[in-house]
């Protein structure tokens, strides 16, 4: 995960997600990852609280070398998002 302070004030959180191609060589496999990703993003967004003053642009980079189940990617996300409430 990659953040920065965004100047963009139109939303208060972007959010993109990475997946390599080097990795994934089917386009299949990495959207898939992406989907799940979008996902675990969307049942843990409601436990953030950002400042609509302080804009936020997150990245979520996959950097395993398999596909794991979505169990295994919501974990992370949830650890990825307490990371960055703590850091804010």
């Amino acid at each position: 995960m990659v953040y920065t302070h965004s100047t963009d004030n139109s939303e208060p959180v972007q959010v993109g997600f990475s997946v390599s191609k080097r990795k994934f060589k089917h386009a299949v496999d990495r959207n898939r990852i992406k989907r799940q990703l979008h996902e675990a993003y969307r049942l843990n967004k409601p436990n953030l609280a950002f400042d609509a003053h302080k804009p936020i642009a997150i990245v979520f980079i996959y950097i395993h070398h398999k596909k794991l189940d979505f169990i295994q990617v919501k974990n992370a996300m949830q650890q990825c998002l307490a990371e960055l409430r703590s850091s804010n």
